[in-house]
């Protein structure tokens, strides 16, 4: 069978508040109890976007892959299960990789790469629209070279890419500081791996 037609409608980098929010893939209508209200969260959210990923819109038909009978069930509302299914296919059918399904958000994974680097590239996701506090707690895994897919509908996939440093010697690390707010900056690799070993540390 040949790859079905993927058309790459628009792609960019996110420069304001009102290129995330218009990409329509955050159900800004659930900010209680987190925000006062859907201004606050569009506001706060898409600041930790602006300037730090890049967006792909692709028109995909996922019908058009083969079906196939491992898919390993997905009890989920409305029509999440069946469209899980159909990106199921889809992605065994594109790509060498892992792809769970669960909540909050609905799918996370690894694609692998024989001929590139990085050889694995984590991603999370959800189908249709994502809440916002999903969305917020999933930002920390969302690390350089990592990605997010929304698969909007059958037809339709929005990719953000985790925007590299310029020097490969750094990388950003994201942080929880007093109450509910976090803070990133730039740092050193060694930085970075240090780090992850004391937050291995202290979850024991």
């Amino acid at each position: 069978m040949e790859h079905p037609i993927v058309t790459i409608t628009e792609q960019g980098i996110i420069h304001s508040t009102s290129d995330f929010v218009r990409l329509n893939i955050v159900d800004w209508k659930r900010f209680s109890p987190y925000w006062n209200s859907e201004q606050q969260v569009m506001d706060t959210l898409s600041t930790w976007f602006v300037g730090r990923f890049d967006y792909t819109i692709a028109k995909v038909n996922l019908s058009q892959y083969p079906d196939r009978n491992d898919f390993p069930g997905w009890e989920h509302t409305g029509d999440h299960e069946s469209i899980g299914r159909l990106f199921w296919n889809h992605f065994k059918y594109v790509f060498e990789g892992e792809l769970r399904f669960h909540d909050s958000p609905d799918f996370s994974g690894v694609i692998h790469h024989r001929d590139r680097i990085p050889q694995e590239r984590r991603f999370y996701g959800d189908v249709g629209k994502v809440s916002p506090i999903a969305m917020r707690d999933t930002l920390r895994s969302l690390s350089p070279y990592s990605l997010w897919i929304s698969v909007i509908d059958e037809y339709t996939q929005v990719i953000l890419k985790r925007l590299v440093p310029k020097d490969p010697d750094m990388t950003f690390f994201l942080n929880r500081g007093k109450g509910k707010y976090w803070t990133e900056r730039l740092v050193s690799n060694r930085e970075q791996i240090q780090a992850d070993k004391l937050a291995q540390l202290t979850m024991f």
